[in-house]
């Protein structure tokens, strides 16, 4: 199975929105002809019309018109045609990456934790009718806003994968992804949380952090990675580059002062963290985003 696996490049319609959504319709037979393939972004689907069989790794399902079914980043899976007639779906694949803030971090485990697979919660939404209907809805959404791209579509789209993430979270109540140990040390780590976000412009020592949570060094790593999904060095320089593209596109001052801002001076290791979160140079991001700035290329002050 694993040799047949396709490793999908996802390549989104907005690099600022991280996603791409768009329609299939099919009259294909049953078989499962598409081979295994995965990739790194969180896959939902919503079915207008006929049936659908779903195989992930150890599970097949079977959707029909108006259901919703949820995979996981980077889980095999693969689609076929459950009937004779035509099937028709949107699919949507999105990084939540690029939608936690500080107010939704503390859910980061549930949601986009490796070891937690937001694929156990297909039966859960298969039984309740409010929050499949209400992530089908934002589904159809945010294809809407997608295609119109009408003024301010952005907030809009931002706003639909918000509410999934919101119907996701409260749609586990078997607590599969985020016990309730767990949400209450979610809780714990808000004032860890709350003074990175604060002193992110000034060098963060793992040490005092670790006194701030009142736990060893080696504890407090071991710990915070557990509990993030990532250690606390790469979530650092996260919101780092978070505050950078923020930055980026509401000021006219050059790169090296917004590295200098968001506590990464050192130019050469601000590009390449930029470019690890985005898969673009802090110039051709503000350019892509604000097109109108193309004409005062002084604005950038990139070398």
């Amino acid at each position: 199975m694993q040799a047949e696996a396709l490793h999908e490049q996802v390549i989104y319609q907005n690099n600022a929105l991280r996603l791409k959504v768009w329609p299939i319709q099919t009259r294909d037979s049953t078989n499962l002809r598409r081979p295994w393939h995965y990739h790194e972004q969180m896959e939902l689907l919503y079915l207008y019309e006929g049936a659908m069989l779903v195989q992930l790794e150890q599970q097949m399902l079977r959707a029909r018109a108006g259901d919703v079914v949820v995979i996981d980043s980077n889980q095999l899976h693969r689609t076929a045609n459950a009937g004779e007639g035509l099937l028709s779906y949107l699919v949507l694949q999105v990084d939540l990456d690029a939608y936690y803030d500080s107010a939704s971090m503390m859910y980061y485990s549930a949601l986009s934790h490796p070891l937690h697979r937001l694929g156990e919660l297909n039966e859960a939404i298969g039984e309740d009718a409010d929050a499949r209907d209400a992530i089908g809805r934002c589904i159809r959404d945010i294809y809407a806003e997608m295609s119109d791209m009408r003024l301010g579509y952005e907030l809009g789209v931002s706003h639909s994968v918000k509410r999934i993430m919101l119907e996701l979270v409260r749609c586990d109540r078997g607590r599969q992804l985020l016990s309730p140990q767990e949400a209450d040390a979610m809780l714990r780590w808000k004032p860890v949380l709350d003074h990175i976000e604060h002193h992110l412009y000034e060098r963060l020592d793992i040490r005092a952090l670790s006194q701030l949570a009142y736990m060893s060094y080696h504890h407090f790593s071991k710990s915070f990675k557990q509990a993030m999904g990532m250690n606390v060095t790469h979530y650092i320089n996260w919101k780092r580059i978070k505050r950078a593209e923020r930055l980026l596109l509401t000021q006219h001052t050059s790169v090296r002062e917004i590295a200098d801002q968001v506590g990464l001076p050192n130019l050469s290791h601000f590009y390449k963290m930029f470019q690890k979160f985005n898969g673009l140079s802090p110039r051709q991001y503000r350019k892509q985003f604000l097109p109108d700035l193309q004409a005062h290329p002084d604005a950038f002050g990139e070398p």
